[in-house]
């Protein structure tokens, strides 16, 4: 028998997740950002969503330094974008089209890279096991025109975006 999260990790890993890239700029100026798929919406009153970040993570500590982060949900065709924030490193955002806006006005954007962003502000910080649970309000949400990157079977695809009826006419 596996462990707990073992099944967990296996439950979740035979689902289709949208792949996002949550992103805060710490106290020392500097951006970071991680590869996430803990992503809910909340509330819409007021509108909150939630994000699960990794007790051990730089990102984490920018987020909590700055009470101020972005989630970029990455558009499809961006799994390398993905695979890059899943790791360690120093610049991730090197060679991509940032822009700085949010809360702090210097969260980093990945315009160019996503399907959709929100731009939030901490409300809350729960714990949760070896994550921490980030509840933000969303104070600027923008769609995109791209359809976003899925994570399924240990790979990446793009959400099947079904006909429109009556687009076309």
């Amino acid at each position: 028998m596996q462990d707990g999260g073992n099944q967990l990790r296996r439950l979740f890993g035979s689902l289709p997740s949208v792949v996002s890239v949550v992103s805060a700029v710490g106290s020392d100026g500097v951006a970071r950002g991680m590869t996430c798929n803990a992503v809910s919406a909340v509330s819409l009153s007021p509108p909150l969503l939630l994000v699960c970040l990794d007790h051990r993570s730089r990102t984490l500590t920018a987020v909590r330094e700055r009470g101020a982060f972005v989630v970029n949900f990455l558009a499809a065709g961006r799994g390398e974008i993905s695979r890059r924030f899943a790791t360690g490193g120093d610049d991730k955002f090197a060679g991509l089209t940032v822009h700085a806006s949010g809360p702090t006005g210097d969260a980093p954007v990945l315009v160019e890279d996503s399907a959709a962003s929100a731009e939030c502000r901490v409300h809350d910080v729960l714990d949760g096991g070896d994550h921490q649970i980030i509840l933000g309000r969303a104070l600027r949400c923008q769609v995109y025109d791209r359809p976003p990157l899925t994570y399924f079977g240990r790979r990446y695809d793009a959400w099947p975006v079904p006909a429109v009826p009556g687009a076309g006419r």
